[in-house]
């Protein structure tokens, strides 16, 4: 497949067949044309034989006529000299007189420097016109855009502007993340480009904004192309990857403002933005028109500036009012989890592994589920602290808490409950708290920790393991009868799981 098509120029049609075929050899195509033919041939480059004109005069009208990036061939260095002289930055020259394979060779590294040349300049005209996220056209393509529709005669036409606004955008943020957030921008702007018809102009205005430029013969017909965009947000539930079990419909609120000839930019721009902020004041998930809301307030005898300043009001105050609340339960939020987290190790603490054991035992009694624990000790702690100093020993606990952790079913639990003291809870028989148990040793022996002296540590854990049985009265009698066990297996020799029934 061709990487780039080349429209090559020349009187005689014969003339470019040797350079042609090297340029096929290198994977572009080229489709010859006659001169004044150039500008209606599908390609992405320009090669100008200056055997097209009789005159200089009429080689640069040649070269005038297509603006595509474009390199000309000189019948000799005098030639290449003289059309230095009009080129534009972008294009280039080259003699094609000389030795033939030294020909070939300075006019492909040409041709391939104007191509590179071409591309990046497109890609720096699309980054500074595009947004990056969307793809749609950014706000300063915007401003251009809209500027020259207000200057512009309308004729028989009618043109608006509409800015819309998603409704709630930072709650979904907050949510989510601002990945998720970014996943609905652009699924946002897709559909918004289905929706919109080819005369349409899309913009992203900023932030979770966009804009769109529209152009009907008639004011309703805008108005339904306005309401069909609008609502082509909320049309279906986007379900977020990040949890997608809950799907969400995000709606936009909109507002219209009619372009009419010597009518500022900026004051569409204010008028638009004003009927935005009513729709977010009536509720949201609405458009309004400038023009329908000041005949609105004309007829409740308002002043359309007040009405506009007790609008921002209204939204402000609850963006306001959401944010502190957001941020009241996080902290909230954070305190819960905090009273019942283990600082050091994030398992959790004693405190709530009282609160959890006491209603494990009470149900385990009532219903007679199955039921056992684990009493977990680390070997030879109290050497760790002496031998490499307290930050070595916090992260023997660190790593045994992660071990644990990723040896252990979701339906198990386990919890710090003093020093390096822990308990495991788990929903089983005896046999499957053992398995467990296990499982959480070896784990632990096969793992080293390393320590500031370069000298690696193997820490291992004895564990002691007993099953609940309706002779056991509380909590307090059930983590005694597990301990025991735990000292059984220290008294074997540590490393090991002992079980108690």
């Amino acid at each position: 497949m061709a990487t780039s098509t080349v429209v090559w120029v020349a009187a005689n049609e014969h003339d470019p067949s040797l350079l042609a075929a090297e340029l096929a050899r290198r994977d572009y195509e080229v489709v010859r044309v006659r001169p004044g033919e150039s500008a209606a041939a599908a390609a992405n480059l320009r090669v100008l034989s200056s055997d097209v004109a009789a005159t200089p005069s009429e080689l640069v009208d040649e070269y005038r006529l297509d603006s595509r990036p474009t390199l000309v061939l000189a019948a000799s260095p005098e030639q290449e000299s003289a059309v230095l002289g009009f080129l534009r930055d972008s294009d280039d020259v080259v003699a094609v007189n000389g030795d033939p394979q030294r020909r070939a060779e300075v006019f492909l590294h040409r041709l391939a420097r104007v191509d590179r040349l071409a591309r990046a300049m497109q890609q720096m005209h699309s980054a500074s016109t595009k947004d990056a996220l969307t793809g749609l056209d950014n706000r300063a393509m915007f401003e251009v855009e809209a500027t020259r529709w207000c200057e512009d005669n309308l004729g028989a036409a009618h043109r608006a502007l509409l800015l819309l606004d998603i409704d709630h955008f930072k709650s979904l943020n907050d949510r989510f993340g601002h990945g998720e957030g970014d996943r609905a921008l652009v699924e946002i702007a897709g559909r918004m480009r289905v929706a919109a018809s080819a005369g349409d102009g899309l913009f992203r205005h900023g932030g979770e904004e966009f804009a769109v430029l529209l152009t009907r013969s008639t004011r309703e017909e805008i108005v339904v192309a306005a309401q069909r965009i609008r609502n082509s947000a909320g049309m279906s539930p986007m379900s977020l990857a990040i949890q997608q079990r809950n799907a969400i419909t995000l709606t936009l609120s909109g507002g219209l403002s009619f372009l009419t000839p010597g009518r500022a930019l900026a004051q569409a721009v204010q008028e638009a933005d004003t009927a935005l902020y009513a729709a977010k004041a009536a509720g949201r998930d609405r458009l309004v028109s400038y023009d329908s809301l000041v005949e609105t307030a004309a007829a409740n005898e308002q002043d359309i500036g007040v009405l506009n300043f007790q609008n921002i009001t209204k939204v402000v105050t609850e963006r306001v009012t959401n944010l502190v609340t957001l941020f009241g339960k996080g902290l909230l939020e954070e305190a819960q989890r905090q009273a019942k987290t283990d600082a050091l190790t994030a398992l959790k603490n004693r405190r709530y592994f009282d609160e959890r054991i006491a209603r494990e035992v009470e149900l385990a009694h009532k219903d007679g589920r199955m039921l056992s624990i684990a009493m977990l000790d680390l070997d030879h702690f109290g050497r760790f602290n002496k031998a490499f100093g307290v930050p070595t020993g916090d992260l023997v606990l660190k790593v045994f808490a992660e071990v644990a952790s990723a040896s252990i079913r979701s339906t198990d639990w386990l919890a710090r409950i003093g020093g390096e003291e822990f308990c495991l809870v788990v929903p089983g028989d005896m046999e499957d708290a053992k398995t467990i148990a296990e499982r959480v040793r070896a784990n632990l022996a096969a793992r080293t920790v390393a320590t500031d002296e370069d000298e690696p540590l193997r820490v291992t854990v004895s564990i002691g393991v007993t099953q609940f049985s309706p002779d056991i009265a509380t909590p307090m009698h059930f983590v005694k009868k597990a301990s025991h066990a735990l000292r059984e297996a220290k008294r074997l020799g540590r490393n090991q799981v002992y079980c108690m029934p």
